[in-house]
């Protein structure tokens, strides 16, 4: 039904790559827990707070490094690399240093916008942005 039959040379690709985001799933214990505890936070004076942190920590990343997400409250940010090596090379030199980010390329992007995927929270502390910043840029050329 979801697929239909024009698509169904796509089958293999959609089973591969789909996954959990494609298939229904119960939530587990976890998610419960995390559910219920955002369920707390979102009813208390602490939501507004966080969220406003959440907004200088972007706006600190966006000043820092440009993406085409700057400016958005969405708190993941895209560093476009090109090619799939590069971004796998340089998330590996950042790991080094003690920072994560992943690298995501194709079925997650277009071919050839292979990057880093930035994932910005409220309790970064404004040092370490600065210092990742800095990681990545000299790990990656940016005009």
């Amino acid at each position: 039904i979801m697929m239909g039959p024009e698509t169904a040379a796509h089958h293999d690709l959609i089973i591969r790559f789909g996954g959990p985001l494609a298939w229904s799933q119960h939530l587990n214990s976890a998610g419960m827990g995390a559910g219920l505890a955002s369920v707390r936070i979102h009813e208390s004076p602490e939501l507004p707070r966080l969220q406003g942190k959440l907004r200088e920590n972007l706006a600190l990343f966006d000043s820092l490094i440009g993406t085409e997400q700057s400016g958005d409250d969405f708190s993941i940010r895209m560093v476009v690399i090109g090619s799939e090596a590069a971004a796998a090379d340089a998330s590996g030199k950042i790991f080094e240093r003690g920072f994560y980010t992943s690298p995501v390329f194709f079925p997650i992007v277009e071919r050839g916008k292979a990057g880093l995927r930035v994932m910005l929270r409220a309790d970064n502390r404004p040092e370490d942005i600065r210092t990742f910043c800095e990681l990545v840029r000299d790990a990656v050329e940016l005009d």
